[in-house]
């Protein structure tokens, strides 16, 4: 409560200014941490912690000592733990004090997942970047930001940091600075306008791209997606992504710009790539015993949930049955019925329940969501508030063939609830304890 009165009294001029001395100080009490390490930073609307977790796993194949963080979960070295944080990008310092324990480590490589929040609030303030990529840009989030522009503008500032008049020199290599972006999006060449060493578009259409003046362009082609893996070819070599989903693709070709502009072998990013096993609570399959799939996922904007249900799909599943909310606290109301109206679309029976209320009351976000799926006249909607009650509704809902997706909290183990309190809840869990209570 004090909080959010602050924020309204406090002009922002200051506020912003308090948050800059705050990463500056954070980043000199740390040793400046990000200057013995290759950092590279990885921003978008959807798939950004997947492309983290890809490119942790490729540079270690690849002999690197590898620290990373993101939303899902931190890892250092051989060690991965949940972030329970519900922050992308922690503040008071947090990110440079784990910086500082990478170099401690013997951390070679820092790999991080940046949020408009957290650039926004300065948070990358005091790292120096030798990597930023860029992988889409969607509405979301916009209302705490103020408007698109600002939130545009915010995830900028990542690009505008790679530019600097100094270079690293690690294990005897001057590091290059690079950005790479996605091509196939309208928003790449906001961000591919700032200085680097080397820049990379990424695209998976055969269309012709924009001229930028030392543009390397990564094209991936002859794309086939199943429901165990998806394959594509760049210049004659075919790589392998052992993951369901066809948003995959876009997050490996992000991947593979950076070992390229890095300087890595991509016949070896390529061999690494086909062993990734990817990320908790995305896609991830949950194993019951029962004569249906299910599946949780993070999704919780619509254009990743549309690429959730396409993925389902490509399981073949009898019926699609869903379960989904939406997040409280002021985060993009307008989504709301958008995501509704999609889960009415592509699934046969829609369950609509708690997410993340935060002060919101969990009510009034349901019944958003659930008239949107109504209107639609085409799934039965069924609105359960405990999240618990309605696993159990779901499960008991399901028939050999079917296929459950639960989406929004994917592999979260905390639920952020009135007064800035977060109770632990993990769908997996309450997955295997509803379904082991039905065969009782």
């Amino acid at each position: 409560m004090i909080k959010n009165i602050l924020k309204i009294i406090v002009p922002k001029r200051i506020v912003n200014t308090y948050h800059v001395l705050e990463a500056r100080v954070a980043a000199l009490r740390a040793g400046l941490p990000a200057r013995k390490l290759l950092v590279i930073g990885v921003t978008g609307t959807k798939g950004k912690s997947t492309t983290v977790a890809m490119l942790s796993h490729c540079l270690t194949t690849l002999g690197e000592r590898v620290a990373f963080s993101s939303t899902v979960q931190w890892g250092m070295k051989a060690k991965t733990w949940p972030n329970k944080s519900k922050m992308t990008m922690p503040g008071r310092g947090e990110l440079q004090k784990f910086l500082a324990r990478a170099v401690k480590s013997g951390c070679t490589v820092a790999v991080l997942e940046v949020s408009s929040e957290g650039l926004a609030q300065g948070r990358h303030l005091g790292i120096a970047f030798d990597a930023a990529v860029f992988l889409n840009l969607t509405p979301e989030h916009v209302e705490s930001h103020g408007s698109f522009r600002n939130y545009l503008d915010s995830k900028e500032r990542l690009f505008v940091s790679v530019n600097r008049s100094w270079r690293k020199t690690l294990k005897g290599k001057k590091i290059p600075t690079v950005i790479a972006a996605n091509v196939d999006d309208p928003y790449a060449f906001f961000f591919l306008r700032h200085a680097a060493d080397a820049h990379i578009g990424f695209t998976q259409t055969d269309n012709l791209i924009k001229s930028v003046s030392g543009l390397a362009i990564l094209r991936g082609q002859e794309i086939s997606c199943t429901s165990t893996q998806c394959t594509f070819m760049i210049v004659g070599e075919q790589c392998v992504v052992p993951l369901l989903g066809a948003f995959n693709v876009q997050n490996a070709l992000a991947t593979l710009s950076v070992l390229d502009g890095l300087g890595y072998d991509r016949a070896k990013g390529i061999a690494a790539l086909a062993t990734f096993a990817g990320v908790p609570g995305r896609m991830e399959e949950v194993k019951l015993g029962a004569p249906f799939r299910v599946f949780v996922d993070y999704s919780h904007e619509p254009t990743s949930l549309q690429a959730a249900y396409s993925a389902a799909k490509l399981l073949e599943p009898k019926r699609l049955l869903t379960l989904l909310g939406a997040q409280g606290g002021g985060r993009d109301h307008a989504k709301r019925g958008v995501m509704g109206a999609l889960a009415a679309e592509h699934a046969d029976v829609v369950v609509v329940t708690n997410e993340d209320p935060y002060d919101e009351d969990p009510e009034k976000i349901i019944f958003d969501v659930a008239e949107a799926a109504v209107a639609k006249r085409k799934a039965n909607v069924i609105r359960i508030t405990d999240r618990r009650t309605a696993i159990g509704k779901l499960l008991s809902l399901g028939q050999p063939g079917d296929v459950l997706l639960l989406t929004g909290k994917g592999g979260e183990e905390v639920m952020a609830v009135a007064k800035g309190k977060l109770v632990p809840w993990d769908d997996r869990s309450v997955l295997k304890q509803e379904w082991m209570a039905m065969q009782r």
